[in-house]
């Protein structure tokens, strides 16, 4: 009995590390002294490492789960951070992207190779040294970097650039997009295939006009070439709607949600179910008078159905969440977060002890309580291990797709603890034709492209292998 007894204070006390101010269950500032956030990173390795990008601090760390921060940001000479990405293949690297505001000298992307403590400018070969508002890293290359670019005084040149060096030299990569409106306020790549990129357009400037309407693109080849997927958007030249964020689920990457401002009454959270053919919009329940804004959106991890949407205005915005795919969207303040608050962004811890949502709240207006900083939502446990827990529970080599194939298709891979891991390609005699993965990788789940152009129709294996965990399967090439 005294055994239990001692175990009693224990648990209580690793629960409230967890639920920091106000316990599970209502919203708690975790820090309100960054300034304005307009981005959060998790790390996916150690989720108690986190960061945030601030229009006010730069770029403020915490080592402890958001208890306590501090900068970092040294090498950073321009503080108006953006947007932020953290490689999942080497959580040490990071990417940060700033508006342009101060100046063209030191504006742009900046790149950390050791975790926020030092930052280097990278993006000085980009020819338009614009507002970076999207970011995207590939899952399995660090050195592969998408950007979208935005321009606050005209339409961006260019709008999308690539690099593949870790931003030594940048391209631009806006092939099949046709419009003069390349001005971007979000990438954003699917979670388990890197090559498939979603972009969404702000507004086009005719003159000292803006319109619409908006655009949202997509790639299937890690950004060589764009073709648009706007059905079901609105489609008027008065339709001047931004796409703010585009989200997509891990648990269906078919489904995803993009977010629009309400600059008319059309605005708001559209859904797709095919992987963006086609975009049906669901408000009920949100505010879709001119002047509300949804700046932020993510999915539940483990979910395709629970989303939440970060919303601006000043009655009527905070936080607001949906369990059934956008049929019913409801008000999601509570605690601490207020609806005059300009909620901007979100990011999930999830692990097998904790489930935490964190959104990013951007005002200099709101003072009391403040009205910026991060605020934490802790999820009342209901088991030992939360469903929405984004590392993998065991070892797995998923089927390919496309299968049969030509002459390009996508491995899913889990990892559930770190581990040195080779995927490994054999023909139907056994003999090796190629290698796609020989590294050590932390815990998580990748994707890996093959693409068999130089190899002949017939059967293939592919093995991995894992530490102890080895596993194959077969595909077949039809030219």
């Amino acid at each position: 009995m005294k055994k239990i007894l001692l175990v009693i204070p224990l648990v209580i006390l690793f629960v409230n590390f967890f639920y920091q101010t106000d316990g599970p269950g209502v919203w708690s500032p975790t820090t309100t002294s960054v300034g304005r956030v307009l981005a959060i990173a998790i790390n996916p390795a150690n989720q108690q490492i986190m960061y945030c990008g601030s229009l006010d601090s730069g770029i403020m760390k915490s080592t402890n789960g958001g208890v306590n921060w501090f900068a970092s940001r040294t090498g950073m000479t321009y503080f108006h951070v953006q947007c932020l990405a953290i490689a999942p293949s080497n959580p040490n690297i990071i990417y940060a992207g700033t508006d342009s505001l101060g100046g063209y000298s030191n504006c742009g992307v900046y790149k950390s190779t050791d975790a926020g403590a030092t930052w280097t400018l990278t993006s000085n070969a980009v020819i338009e040294q614009r507002s970076i508002q999207g970011i995207a890293v590939n899952s399995s290359d660090p050195n592969t970097v998408v950007i979208g670019v935005f321009n606050a005084q005209g339409n961006s040149t260019h709008g999308i650039y690539k690099t593949t060096n870790g931003g030594t030299t940048w391209a631009v990569a806006n092939t099949g997009i046709t419009s003069p409106n390349k001005n971007f306020l979000c990438i954003t790549q699917n979670p388990l295939n890197p090559n498939v990129l979603y972009a969404g357009t702000s507004l086009e400037y005719v003159g000292t006009l803006t319109q619409g309407p908006p655009h949202i693109y997509k790639s299937v080849n890690g950004a060589a070439s764009w073709f648009e997927i706007s059905s079901g958007l609105p489609t008027a030249t008065t339709e001047n709607n931004p796409i703010r964020e585009i989200a997509i689920s891990k648990a269906d990457t078919a489904v995803g949600i993009a977010i629009m401002f309400n600059n008319t009454t059309n605005g708001g959270a559209y859904i797709t179910t095919n992987g963006g053919t086609l975009w049906v919009r669901k408000v009920t329940g949100l505010t879709t008078a001119a002047g509300n804004l949804p700046r932020g959106c993510i999915f539940r991890p483990g979910s395709s159905t629970e989303i939440y949407i970060a919303v601006e205005n000043a009655t009527a915005g905070g936080v607001f969440k949906t369990t059934n795919r956008g049929d019913v969207w409801t008000n999601f303040n509570s605690g601490a977060i207020i609806p005059a608050y300009p909620t901007r962004t979100f990011a999930f811890r999830a692990t097998s002890s904790d489930s935490t949502l964190f959104v990013g709240v951007g005002s200099t207006s709101v003072v009391n309580p403040p009205g910026m900083g991060i605020y934490e939502y802790s999820f009342p446990l209901v088991g030992i291990n939360d469903p929405g827990s984004n590392i993998p529970k065991e070892f797995a080599l998923h089927q390919n797709y496309p299968n049969p194939f030509n002459p390009a298709t996508y491995i899913n891979y889990d990892i559930p603890k770190a581990s040195n891991v080779t995927i490994t390609v054999y023909n139907i005699n056994g003999k090796e034709v190629s290698t796609l993965v020989n590294e050590f990788k932390q815990a998580g789940a990748y994707s890996i492209s093959f693409n068999a152009s130089s190899l002949a129709s017939g059967v293939y294996f592919y093995k991995i292998t894992a530490g102890d965990f080895t596993a194959t399967k077969k595909m077949t090439l039809i030219k």
